[in-house]
């Protein structure tokens, strides 16, 4: 899934400037260096404790929270600090889903702002217990839905087979689309001591080859001063010919075992609806508290762009929200300006249901359009044509002048 952030002038300028870090001194690399375009993630090892702590306090279910610290830029580069772990405290949470439930996402708001005021969100985490480190199609939309800011990452930690992974944004230099993507590395910040305070192994799902490599070394590395590097286990050469063996033995026994994985599956598949409405709730609420989002029916409504969100006017907006109203033909998705009435980007079908959450409303194409305020609507269509307006969700965002 592919999400276009509104990445602005503003964003940028509120971050502090700092000087590149000599990283390889003072910090354990995980996996290879990060790409030229991912951020760079930096943990200190108290977070990593209190990660490791939780995701060991019960393997039978999923657990998580979020990642707390600080944001940096050195020639637009982004640099995250990750400093505290929030637990979140939830009854919610199943062998194969970690559920953000609006009582839980209060409660950890609560405790950052109760101790830990100089720390912003920066993240999540969440486990996997004895189920390997990647990203659900779950996993993914909440990523995009609660945590959509460029430098928000994501840790999944898998505590029974001890590997670990993060995922970030990227974005592509041809489009400027931006993606979540398996993060190539990651720094621990030897805070405590020199070596890893975690018996983790990284792994990042870049293919069956590096799924393979990845599950069978240990590549994260400490560097001295004098540039001296050691790796904490030789990787284990494949060859071509065992991969090959390999992958006809993972499908043999994916057809074998397919009717276990069916139900599991179908759990997780289920539980995002709860993810998303729970979380999605709880920002919608504190929207409608501050007065900046009208949204009557809480199956209608738009979750991002966010209201009062500086967009630039050089791409295309993904908006995602919800659609689902009884007694509703269709909707439409429109936009207006000050200079223009209300212009229709989308046609919605009404062919969901409850179960289904959310999901991408359409697309608007900003590339040209003039600076200023732009309202979004996403309004009902009863079966004789006739526009609900009284019922409409409607937010307001801002487009500014690409740089």
């Amino acid at each position: 899934m592919e999400l276009k952030i509104g990445q602005t002038t503003s964003i940028w300028d509120d971050l502090p400037a700092i000087q590149a870090p000599p990283l390889t001194d003072i910090a354990c690399l995980h996996g290879a260096r990060p790409a030229e375009n991912e951020v760079v993630v930096m943990v200190r090892q108290e977070a990593l404790l209190q990660i490791d702590a939780h995701g060991r306090s019960d393997t039978s279910v999923e657990l998580g929270g979020l990642l707390l610290g600080n944001v940096f830029q050195n020639e637009q580069r982004l640099y995250v600090d990750v400093a505290a772990a929030i637990v979140a405290k939830s009854d919610k949470n199943g062998p194969v889903h970690f559920t953000f439930t609006a009582d839980a996402w209060a409660d950890a708001h609560a405790e950052r702002e109760a101790d830990y005021t100089d720390l912003k969100i920066v993240g999540w985490f969440h486990t996997h217990p004895d189920l390997g480190v990647f990203y659900s199609g779950d996993d993914v939309v909440v990523h995009t839905t609660a945590f959509a800011l460029p430098w928000h990452v994501g840790l999944v930690l898998d505590p029974v087979r001890n590997t670990v992974a993060l995922f970030g944004w990227e974005q592509d230099p041809i489009t400027e689309e931006q993606s979540i993507e398996p993060l190539q590395g990651w720094f621990e910040m030897a805070s405590q001591q020199d070596q890893t305070i975690v018996p983790w192994r990284y792994r990042t799902a870049d293919g069956l080859r590096g799924m393979w490599t990845d599950a069978t070394r240990s590549r994260y590395e400490r560097r001295s001063s004098s540039g001296q590097s050691f790796d904490a286990e030789p990787e284990l050469p494949i060859s071509d010919g065992v991969l090959t063996f390999l992958a006809m033995s993972l499908a043999l026994i994916g057809l074998l075992f397919a009717f276990l994985v069916y139900y599991p599956q179908q759990e997780r598949n289920e539980a995002s609806t709860a993810i998303l409405e729970n979380t999605s709730q709880a920002q919608i609420d504190a929207w409608h508290a501050a007065g900046t989002l009208t949204c009557p029916s809480e199956n209608l409504f738009i979750i991002d762009p966010a209201p009062g969100q500086q967009l630039t006017a050089d791409g295309a907006i993904q908006i995602y929200g919800k659609s689902d109203q009884t007694g509703i033909y269709t909707y439409l998705l429109q936009v207006e300006s000050a200079e223009t009435g209300w212009t229709t980007l989308n046609e919605i079908q009404q062919s969901r249901t409850a179960d289904d959450g959310i999901s991408s409303l359409g697309r608007w194409v900003t590339r040209g359009l003039p600076a200023g305020e732009y309202d979004l609507r996403l309004v009902g269509v009863s079966s004789g044509g006739e526009m609900l307006t009284s019922g409409a969700c409607v937010t307001s965002v801002q487009l500014v002048t690409p740089e």
